[in-house]
Order: structure tokens, then sequence, then C-alpha cells
């Protein structure tokens, strides 16, 4: 079995804690790395639930730690587009699943649809189980704020830049209205 118990590095976190019980245990499935451990098929409502989780964005951002290409595609493939049935997506080497089920959470890669559509890869059935019986826990925020906070200075500065300005501004015009002289 390829489920290995792991601690996860702290830049992998959100700056707010995730939802999961402190005492969870963390278990990695599907990091391959050149070889695929076990083949096999695997069962139609795992792929949907994969799909349906990359497409609705149910993954964790590592927050730029790189991006992982795939080791058993020649050429390795960074951003493999994956096919099944009437459904596609291109997962990236960048991000994580973090699936909840029976007291554990599953780590695995964002390409792990690539692996099992593409290379046949079959994880453990402890996995497929979490999978279609637990929960996906994802961070909905957005890693990357899309505008700068506002900036809040104390009433005092912003009365005096505006004192400022007017005084300036009134000089302005009294030195033109007066032919640049005062």
């Amino acid at each position: 079995m390829d489920l290995t118990r792991t601690d996860f590095p702290p830049f992998w976190f959100p700056e707010e804690p995730l939802d999961l019980l402190p005492a969870t245990p963390l278990l990695l499935v599907g990091w391959l790395e050149g070889t695929v451990p076990t083949r096999g098929p695997v069962e139609e409502v795992v792929l949907s639930t994969l799909f349906a989780a990359e497409l609705r964005m149910h993954y964790l951002s590592d927050h730029s730690c790189g991006s992982h290409a795939c080791a058993l595609c020649v050429p390795p493939r960074h951003r493999p587009r994956v096919r099944h049935g009437d459904r596609e997506v291109t997962p990236t080497g960048h991000g994580f699943y973090l699936v909840e089920h029976c007291g554990k959470a599953y780590v695995a890669p964002r390409l792990l649809l690539h692996y099992m559509v593409d290379h046949g890869y079959c994880p453990p059935d402890e996995f497929l189980t979490a999978v279609c019986d637990g929960r996906f826990v994802a961070d909905t925020r957005p890693t990357v704020p899309l505008s700068p906070p506002p900036v809040q200075l104390p009433l005092w500065i912003l009365r005096g830049a505006f004192t400022f300005l007017f005084t300036a501004v009134m000089c302005g015009l009294i030195w033109f209205l007066r032919g640049g002289r005062f």
C-alpha cells in the first residue's frame, strides 16, 4: 500500500487554520516519481468525484512552492490535459487535494487524475473509499488578493493634507489672478 504518514511543511497551510482536528493523521497518496506502484481500473464514481473536485476548485494551493511535472510522461508535462468520457480538465502540478474521512486526512497531488486516467494508476482502496464517502477540505479564499487593501489614514493626516492642498491651490490662484506677483 502506498499510504505514507506525514506532517505538512509549515508553508503549505493558509494563514487561517483548516477545518481539521489537530490530531488528524495525514496520509500521502499518489505522489508518483517515475513508476506506477499499482495499476488497475478505477470506479467511475471515483473519477467523477475527482473531476468534480477539480472543476469546483476543491483543492489547496501550496502557495507557489513550484510546479511539479509528471515524471511518467516523456517529455515531462506540467499541465496535462485529462479526458475521460465527455469531461476534460487540465490540472496543474501545483496544489493538492485534502480528503477527510473516518478521522484521517489523505493528501494527493492535483496530477492524481492524470496519473489515474493516462497512466493507469490505482490508488489504495482506503483512499478510493475516502474520495467517495469523505469530504474535500478546500481553502475557498483567494490566495492572491484581487485588489490592495484600502489604506486607513488617521483623520488628522487627512485634514492636514486637505488644508495644505487647499492653501497651495488658493495661493496659486491668487498668484495667477495678480498676473504672477503677490
